[in-house]
Formats: structure tokens, sequence, C-alpha cells
């Protein structure tokens, strides 16, 4: 089967909904001791190229290439996915109050598929917008952050292994629907400290279960 005939069959398994587990319980501490810890989020523009091997049940797969460029200051966010071999699938920009598809090809012109990757991007890259309502250790004793929003919450782990961290986001009814699992570099060009998302691995849980594993192509700092 084709790359592109492959992700048409797949992409509709994007949107589905399934029992899910609920969000467990944070067990406190002073929200000062975390003021500083690690985080995982963008704290400067980027433009960012991962190639992205997409994982369906059944064991099938797609490969594509993922483009992202992110201020986070402003909340500006663009992305373009391509074929391997440099075909433009769907490109949109979201100014932090607006989202704009520029260019979506059949399956990715899908109803509501914009803004779900707008939001999954986002997920991964920028931090939440408030501070967090929670911190402590989670059931696996990990140092947790709990963001709460309108449409649910935003745990974030530090794993043990070095600039590890895992994000779990919970819908309204405190149903884990998506779980990332990343790593963070730096990569040349990075300022100070300054370190990126390099290798992701991000699941859809519910009915259409699936699951995308991104690893750094190239990464550009922009002013």
């Amino acid at each position: 089967m084709k790359p592109l005939r492959l992700i048409a069959c797949l992409l509709p398994l994007w949107v589905g909904c399934h029992q899910l587990p609920p969000a467990p319980p944070i067990t406190p501490k002073p929200v000062e001791a975390a003021a500083h810890g690690p985080a995982p989020f963008l704290t400067t523009p980027w433009r960012l190229v991962h190639r992205i091997e997409s994982q369906w049940p059944g064991g099938a797969r797609a490969y594509m290439l993922g483009v992202v460029t992110i201020n986070p200051d402003t909340g500006q966010t663009a992305c373009a996915i391509l074929t391997l071999e440099g075909l433009l699938l769907f490109q949109a920009a979201y100014d932090g109050r607006q989202l704009e598809v520029t260019r979506a090809l059949p399956p990715f012109d899908q109803p509501e598929l914009a803004e779900r990757m707008i939001e999954d991007i986002r997920l991964v890259f920028v931090a939440p917008p408030s501070p967090p309502v929670a911190v402590g250790r989670d059931p696996a004793n990990r140092s947790t952050r709990r963001y709460a929003g309108p449409s649910g919450m935003v745990d974030v782990a530090v794993e043990p292994a070095p600039d590890a961290f895992e994000i779990r986001r919970y819908d309204a009814d405190e149903r884990l629907i998506r779980r990332v699992r990343l790593t963070t570099c730096r990569p040349p060009g990075a300022a100070g400290e300054a370190r990126v998302p390099c290798r992701i691995s991000l699941e859809g849980l519910g009915a259409a279960a699936y699951r995308l594993e991104m690893s750094l192509v190239e990464a550009a700092p922009l002013p």
C-alpha cells in the first residue's frame, strides 16, 4: 500500500472514545519546592523538524515528517506534515486566538483534525498558561506538577532518567486521553542551557488508540 493511502486508512482512527483511566491522586508538597524544577517545554522560539513513525492497532505503521514553529511567548504555533519524499500534506498556523489551515490534502481535511493536531503539538512543546494547582508526588513517586484548564487537567512528571519527562492530559471528566513520554536535548545553536524535546512518544488513548514516535532531525532557534 502506498504511504498516502495508508495514512488515509489510518487517520480516521485518530478520533475515537473508549473506557479511559482516571487521573491519579497527587501527594502534596509545597508549591515553592517546584518553582525552579526541570520542565520539558520550550522557553524561546524554535523551528523543529521531527521524523514521525505512527503506529496503529493491528501493527500498521506510516512515516512522515513534522515541522513545527513555536513562539512560547506569543502562543504562535505553525505546523506542516510532509511525506518522506517531501509532498506537503498539511499546513496550519495558530496565532494564539485563531486557527488557519492553508493546506489539507485528504485525509488531513477531516473536520476538527487540525484543531486536535495543534492541541497535541502545544501539549508537547508549550507550557500550560497558568501556574500549577498542585505540586507533589504521583503514585509512581515522581515529582509532578498538575495544571488545570477549562477542558481538563495536565500532569507533568519528572522521570528518574536524565532529561526525561511524562506529560499526561485528562479530559473534563478526569479521564486520561493523552500520554507523552519525551527526553530533551541541547541542539547546536541553543543559547545557554536551552533544551528542546528531541525524542517523543505521544500516545492517544481510547478505542482508536495510536502512538506517534518522533525523533529530532533538525532544530533552529528563531529570533
